[in-house]
């Protein structure tokens, strides 16, 4: 600064020799040329306040998928039974006393969720402790040591829509709904199979089942209660999709309560 100054007074003092005008003149010139210009834009900025803001620009954007309030249907997809309990037969398969975001899965539901001995759409030996109207999708959020998988973000909709627990699930207890000739049944989602936990295209985009590896052709698992409900056989050939929680209609997947209450 003090640079720029001493270039100024050198530059007047020249230019005031040539053309014999005294210093101190064409100082006070500068001086009142300066503070002219720094009124003009006080004066400017005032008056600038009550000017209309420009014009907003529109934007054409399709929304995300994950924005859209509308969940899309998976048609044709091949239906599994399956049931809490259920043990692996002649050593192949799964033990499902447990699941994969609960490891006591058959004791927290109050036994084994028996697909013959049935009253009604429960066991008959016992009252379960949570919904029977459950199923399971080929996907996992969580990895083996419980951490969150790194893509879950992008690859869950309502990801950012739900509180994150730690070693908790953000896919366990979301509801959808299944249809099959005519009826829809409700259920919530409460494990990973039946033939991988990593197809998110499938389960999230609604692409087609990726079943190259798969030793069987069904792409989703339900419980006994949905079977009953629908009235459908195993591998049959079903409808499902996502819904809101809000979007639940009164039924018996609604019904259920503890023992006591």
């Amino acid at each position: 600064m003090k640079a720029l100054v001493t270039s100024i007074s050198i530059w007047l003092m020249v230019a005031a020799g040539q053309a014999g005008i005294s210093l101190q003149d064409q100082l006070n010139e500068a001086h009142e040329q300066f503070v002219s210009d720094v009124q003009e834009r006080n004066l400017a900025a005032r008056f600038k306040v009550f000017e209309a803001p420009p014009k907003a620009r529109e934007i054409a954007e399709e929304a995300q998928e994950w924005q859209d309030n509308e969940h899309p249907w998976r048609r044709g997809i091949t239906a599994d039974i399956f049931y809490i309990g259920q043990k692996p037969f002649r050593g192949k398969g799964k033990d499902y006393s447990k699941s994969a975001w609960d490891p006591n899965w058959q004791e927290n539901y109050g036994g084994v969720d028996h697909p013959v001995f049935r009253k009604g759409y429960a066991p008959r030996d016992f009252i379960p402790k949570s919904n029977p109207f459950y199923i399971a999708l080929p996907y996992n959020d969580l990895l083996a040591n419980g951490a969150r998988c790194p893509y879950a973000a992008e690859a869950v909709p309502w990801f950012w829509k739900v509180q994150h627990t730690e070693g908790k699930s953000v896919c366990q207890n979301r509801w959808v709904a299944l249809h099959y000739r005519g009826k829809v049944c409700y259920a919530q989602w409460q494990d990973v199979g039946p033939y991988a936990e990593d197809d998110w295209a499938y389960v999230f985009k609604a692409r087609y089942p990726a079943l190259r590896l798969a030793s069987s052709p069904a792409a989703i698992q339900v419980s006994p209660a949905v079977r009953d409900y629908l009235g459908m056989q195993k591998n049959s050939r079903i409808s499902w999709k996502f819904i809101e929680e809000y979007e639940v209609i009164k039924g018996p997947w609604l019904d259920w309560k503890l023992p006591g209450m």
